[in-house]
């Protein structure tokens, strides 16, 4: 892969995962729709949704505030290349979804009333399970925010995340490993990088590294704006130092950002940091 990585040696690590993820029938059913459209054999479409239980990859950085949320999609140099897609299931809220081209994603806009940023965290209960890319993608489809709270936290989840879900009326923290959960009350803002906030996680937190640096960046950003000034200010901030990847040889960079307003029911996105657009905005059907 251009990542560097040896596909079929990614590809021979994922057949005890298949089990796992077929348990989740509506995003399998996701994946087959993925194949069909792309022209792949289905067996090729799930390395894709599991490149974060694969491999060692610290990416994105999601700040928010009651009604707002921002997010940086951190992923290899090599496959920046996104897209905006909007879902309208039967029985189901429509959803504004973003994402690098080829995945599933909990990055998003729900029409019942939420927005949602997920980050990769690293732990050492990790497992064969349900393919973590899974897990966030039906939490952000869920039919609530309270019930997607229920799907980051209730799967036989192969490792962990860090979830910032957003309300009108504030912002909520998940964080999992494998086997651990932890969910905040709500608050007047939340964000998160990609280390363990929570004591919780302790006995299997590995290191955090420059997270640590970065969401102090960003909760510092984000808490020296006002309310009034926040959506003037959305596009700048995403550029700042919280928001920006560390990765001394490149292969990590800023794939797009994305600006979520619920009163709105908006979303906008733009490549990279955003600084030099286009910047595109989509609403909800």
């Amino acid at each position: 892969m251009a990542a560097g990585h040896d596909r079929m040696s990614l590809k021979a690590r994922i057949n005890d995962y298949i089990p796992c993820a077929q348990k989740l029938p509506a995003r399998w059913d996701e994946l087959a729709g993925v194949a069909q459209g792309s022209c792949l054999a289905i067996e090729d479409v799930p390395l894709m949704q599991m490149l974060e239980d694969l491999l060692d990859v610290d990416a994105c950085t999601t700040a928010g505030r009651a009604g707002f949320l921002l997010h940086a999609e951190m992923w290899f140099a090599s496959h920046t290349d996104y897209a905006v897609l909007i879902s309208e299931p039967v029985g189901g809220p429509p959803v504004i979804t973003v994402s690098c081209i080829g995945f599933l994603t909990g990055v998003g806009l729900n029409g019942s009333g939420f927005a949602m940023g997920v980050q990769s965290t690293s732990s050492r209960d990790v497992r064969v399970g349900v393919p973590r890319a899974m897990v966030s993608r039906s939490a952000l489809c869920a039919l609530s925010a309270a019930e997607a709270v229920r799907e980051a936290t209730r799967h036989h989840r192969s490792g962990g995340n860090g979830f910032v879900i957003v309300t009108p009326a504030g912002v909520r923290v998940v964080e999992t490993s494998a086997a651990i959960d932890d969910v905040t009350e709500e608050r007047p803002w939340g964000a998160h990088t990609n280390h363990y906030i929570s004591d919780k996680f302790q006995t299997v937190a590995d290191s955090a590294g420059e997270s640590v640096q970065r969401l102090e960046e960003a909760v510092a950003m984000l808490g020296g704006v006002s309310d009034r000034e926040l959506m003037e200010r959305a596009r700048l901030l995403v550029q700042s130092p919280g928001f920006v990847p560390r990765s001394p040889d490149r292969s990590v960079v800023t794939a797009f950002v994305m600006l979520a307003d619920l009163e709105a029911g908006s979303v906008q996105t733009a490549p990279g940091g955003g600084g030099r657009g286009p910047w595109v905005r989509v609403t909800l059907p």
